[in-house]
């Protein structure tokens, strides 16, 4: 995973840029409902696609941790991210 994504202090969640990457909600759900490897193969496949640029200390916790609580954060960061409008944003 560490080769595909870039060091950036401050830098949006995980789920937040694979919303940027417009990558599909249904491939961020087949990660979060896969059991291991293959977990970590498909969150592999979509750092590889997105490239991020991470916190260290924020992806390494979600990697150290990487379990069922994990993924479900990675959910809900991915739809937080998708469906909250942005602000300034007109209605």
């Amino acid at each position: 995973l560490l080769p595909w994504c870039d060091q950036r202090s401050g830098a949006e969640s995980l789920g937040a840029q694979l919303v940027e990457a417009k990558i599909a909600e249904a491939r961020v759900l087949q990660t979060a409902r896969a059991h291991e490897p293959l977990d970590l193969i498909q969150l592999r496949r979509l750092v590889m696609h997105a490239e991020p640029a991470v916190n260290w200390s924020d992806f390494g916790r979600l990697l150290w941790y990487w379990n069922d609580r994990a993924k479900r954060q990675l959910v809900e960061e991915f739809y937080l991210a998708k469906f909250t409008p942005a602000k300034g944003e007109k209605k």
